[in-house]
């Protein structure tokens, strides 16, 4: 129930990338896309998603690096074998009883 970055990594990247494709002055954006002529668009858009990408990566390694100094960032043993939508949200994904 919690997999944010299927939501929100995978479909911001598709929307950036193809907003770069299909955007068109006359409709209303400040330039064109790569299917109107102006493919420079594309490559502009692909570097702010590697540079976006890497700040994310540099970004999430500091802060599990200072939260683990503080409490365990790693699950027990226990809590993989019980399940981790049990032990840590207190319901199952899935209905075993099926």
């Amino acid at each position: 129930p919690l997999d944010v970055f299927a939501c929100h990594g995978i479909g911001g990247t598709f929307g950036m990338i193809l907003t770069s494709l299909f955007q068109n002055t006359e409709y209303g954006a400040g330039v064109d896309g790569a299917f109107y002529g102006n493919g420079i668009e594309l490559g502009k858009c692909l570097l702010v998603l590697v540079c976006v990408v890497g700040y994310f990566i540099v970004a999430t390694i500091i802060l599990l690096a200072v939260t683990n100094l503080f409490i365990s960032v790693r699950a027990t043993p226990e809590e993989e074998e019980e399940g981790l939508d049990f032990s840590k949200h207190f319901e199952n994904q899935y209905n075993d009883e099926a």
